[in-house]
C-alpha cells in the first residue's frame, strides 16, 4: 500500500504542484533558486500530457479577460518607450521578459485551478516549505547560520544573515496575507502551521529592519480595516480604527526621528549633509538623504522626456546616473529609483504611467466590488497583497525587478486559482 501511495505522490500533475508551491519559500535560499524552481514548475506543467492542451486554452482564455485586455494595452502603451529608448537593447529584454513572466504564471495558474487536489498539494507545500525555510532563517539570524549559509551556498561566518534577507522581507509582508488564506482554506493543524508562518515572517521582518515592509503591512491592515468597517456598517469603529492609525504612523515618524537623532549609524557628517537638504520633499529622519537625492535626479528625467520616458530599465544607465553625490559619496542612481512611480514615469512617460495607473484602478475597483461588497475573501486576499506590493514598491525596490514581479504574479495565481467553491465567505471567490 505505502509504494502505492508514494507513486501517487509523484505523478505529474502532483509533482508539477509541489513544484509549484515550493518555489517561493525557496526565494529564501536565493534568486536564482527561487527563479529555478519556477522554471522548473512551467516545465513540469507543459510535460503533463493529459489536460495540457486544455490548461492552455484555459490560459489564453484568463488573457482574453478585461483585466487581461488592460494588461496587454499596458504592454502596447510601453512599445514607443522602447522604441524610443535611451538603450532599446536592454528595453526590449525588460519588455520580452513582462510577456513571459504574466504568460507562464497565467499558465501556472490555469494548471491548478483545473483540479482540486493539484491546489490543495500546492498550498501544503508552500506552508509547510515556508515552515522549513523560515526556522533556519530565524536560526541564522541568532547565529546559528550554517543550514541557511548551505542553501545560500556561502561559507558559514562570511555574510550577515539579516542583511541576506532584507530583499524577502518585503516579500514576507506579501506572503503574510496568503498564508492566512491558507492555513484557512486547507483547516485543521493547516490553521497553526499558518500561524506559525506567519509569526516568522514577521521576525523576519523586524529582525531585518525592513522599512518598506512596515509600509506594506501598514497598507493591508488598511485594507482589512476597510473591509471589517464596511461589513459591519459601523461608524464609530471606523473613527476608533482612524485614531489607531493616526496614532500608528505618528508613533514611526517618532521612532525614525530617535533613529536619526541617536543610533550610531547616522554620523555628525551624515547629519549635515542632510542640513543642506532644504529644498527636498520631505525631513531627512523621515526619508533618507540618498533616497531623496535619488528621486530628485529620476525626476529631472522624466521633464526630460515627459511623454515616452527615457525608456523601460534604463534610469541607472542614464548620463550622470552613475555620478557621486558630492558630500554623501553614492551614486545618484545606484542600481535603481526606488519608488515605481517614479522609475515608470522616468522610463515611459506620462503615456506608460496612465496604461498603469488605469490597470490599477480596474485592479483596485474589482477588490472593492468582490471583497467589500460581495465579502469574497479570496479577493480580499488579492487585495492584501496588492496593497503591500504596490505600497511597498513605493519606496524601494525596482518595478523591474525579476523576482519582485514574480513574487508577486505567482502570489496572485495561487490565491486565483482557487475554486469558487471553497470560498470560506458565501461560497464565492
Amino acid at each position: 500500500m505505502q509504494p502505492l501511495r508514494v507513486r501517487a505522490f509523484f505523478t505529474p500533475p502532483l509533482f508539477a504542484a509541489t513544484l509549484i508551491g515550493l518555489s517561493l519559500p525557496l526565494l529564501i535560499s536565493g534568486v536564482a533558486t527561487f527563479q529555478g524552481a519556477i522554471a522548473l514548475a512551467l516545465i513540469a506543467v507543459l510535460a503533463v500530457g493529459e489536460g495540457r492542451k486544455a490548461v492552455l486554452v484555459a490560459a489564453k482564455d484568463a488573457l482574453a479577460t478585461p483585466m487581461g485586455f488592460s494588461v496587454m494595452a499596458v504592454l502596447i502603451a510601453w512599445i514607443p518607450s522602447v522604441a524610443l529608448s535611451y538603450e532599446p537593447s536592454f528595453s526590449v529584454v525588460t519588455w520580452g521578459r513582462m510577456i513571459v513572466f504574466a504568460g507562464g504564471v497565467v499558465i501556472l495558474w490555469a494548471f491548478l485551478n483545473r483540479d482540486a487536489a493539484r491546489y490543495r498539494r500546492a498550498l501544503m507545500i508552500f506552508l509547510a516549505a515556508f515552515t522549513v525555510m523560515l526556522v533556519l532563517a530565524a536560526l541564522g539570524m541568532r547565529g546559528f547560520d550554517v543550514p541557511i549559509a548551505l542553501l545560500k551556498g556561502r561559507a558559514p561566518g562570511s555574510f550577515v544573515v539579516s542583511n541576506s534577507l532584507k530583499g524577502y522581507a518585503s516579500v514576507a509582508a506579501c506572503v503574510i496575507p496568503v498564508t492566512i488564506w491558507a492555513g484557512w482554506r486547507l483547516g485543521g493543524l493547516w490553521r497553526a502551521v499558518a500561524v506559525l508562518d506567519v509569526l516568522l515572517n514577521l521576525d523576519v521582518i523586524v529582525t531585518s529592519e525592513s522599512r518598506s515592509s512596515f509600509v506594506g503591512l501598514l497598507a493591508m491592515a488598511a485594507l482589512v480595516v476597510a473591509y471589517v468597517v464596511w461589513r459591519k456598517r459601523r461608524g464609530p469603529l471606523l473613527f476608533f480604527v482612524g485614531l489607531i492609525v493616526i496614532a500608528g504612523l505618528g508613533l514611526l515618524a517618532l521612532g525614525l526621528r530617535w533613529e536619526y537623532l541617536v543610533l550610531p549609524s547616522y554620523s555628525p557628517a551624515a547629519r549635515a549633509a542632510n542640513v543642506m537638504l532644504h529644498s527636498y520633499w520631505a525631513p531627512p529622519w523621515l526619508i533618507d538623504v540618498h533616497r531623496q537625492h535619488i528621486w530628485q535626479f529620476v525626476f529631472t528625467k522624466f521633464l526630460a522626456a515627459p511623454w515616452f520616458g527615457q525608456g523601460l530599465d534604463v534610469v541607472n544607465r542614464l548620463p550622470g546616473a552613475s555620478d557621486l553625490i558630492p558630500g554623501i559619496g553614492y551614486a545618484y542612481v545606484p542600481s535603481h529609483p526606488h519608488s515605481w512611480l517614479l522609475e515608470i514615469s522616468a522610463e515611459t512617460g506620462i503615456v506608460g504611467l496612465f496604461a498603469v495607473l488605469s490597470v490599477l484602478v480596474r485592479h483596485g475597483v474589482w477588490i472593492f466590488k468582490e471583497a467589500i461588497v460581495k465579502r469574497r475573501t479570496r479577493a480580499l486576499t488579492i487585495g492584501a497583497v496588492s496593497a503591500v506590493f504596490w505600497s511597498t514598491g513605493l519606496f524601494n525596490f525596482s518595478f523591474w525587478s525579476s523576482w519582485w514581479q514574480l513574487s508577486y504574479f505567482l502570489l496572485l495565481a495561487l490565491v486565483a486559482a482557487a475554486p469558487q467553491s471553497g470560498d470560506p465567505d458565501h461560497g464565492g471567490g
